[in-house]
């Protein structure tokens, strides 16, 4: 006959997964931590019949403070045999954690001063002088890209642009197009007087 074997195993370990950040500092992530054992014509993983609640998690212990817990998900599956040289599936326990950001601390830290710095681009058509007009736009300019240098270092380094960094780029771009502007503004003015002249 056929023996069957049932066991309990209590896990304990430190998993890592590189988190996706282009929505930063308004991403979602999905964890998962995949657990894989022999051939699935020996073994299989099963939920016990006994137990309600097949993970816990403590949250006061995890490092992961400034995100909100969706859910966690388990899934009792095998892997694909096509993916085998030999043809074999192994049987798999698939535990998924959903995470939010808490984008709040982002919000009032980093985007609300950088939309204040964009904003205060507008006071730059009380200034009379162009001389005066452009020492406070690249004033705002060099406070935005101090901004943009604390932002960046307190990232991974990753190939893309994130969310943030986009809109400090796009916040940039308007000061310099505005910049721009002021010397145009200058230049159509003095037009008139060196033509009369």
């Amino acid at each position: 006959g056929t023996r069957k074997w049932h066991a309990n195993v209590l896990l304990a370990g430190q998993f890592k997964q590189s988190f996706e950040l282009r929505n930063f500092p308004l991403d979602c992530q999905v964890l998962v931590v995949r657990l894989e054992m022999g051939n699935v014509k020996s073994m299989v993983y099963t939920a016990p019949k006994h137990q309600d609640v097949l993970v816990t998690i403590e949250r006061e212990l995890s490092p992961l403070s400034g995100w909100f817990w969706l859910g966690a998900a388990v899934a009792f599956t095998a892997t694909d045999p096509a993916l085998s040289k030999q043809g074999n599936s192994y049987a798999q326990y698939v535990l998924t954690f959903q995470l939010a950001r808490r984008w709040q601390p982002h919000f009032l830290r980093s985007v609300l001063f950088s939309i204040l710095i964009s904003a205060s681009c507008t006071l730059v058509f009380t200034i009379d002088e162009i001389a005066d007009r452009l020492s406070f736009i690249f004033s705002l300019v060099f406070a935005e890209v101090a901004f943009l240098i604390t932002v960046h270092g307190s990232l991974p380094a990753v190939p893309y642009l994130t969310l943030l960094e986009a809109y400090n780029f796009a916040a940039m771009l308007l000061l310099f197009l505005l910049a721009f502007a002021c010397g145009v503004v200058a230049v159509a003015d003095d037009a008139p007087e060196e033509a009369g002249g």
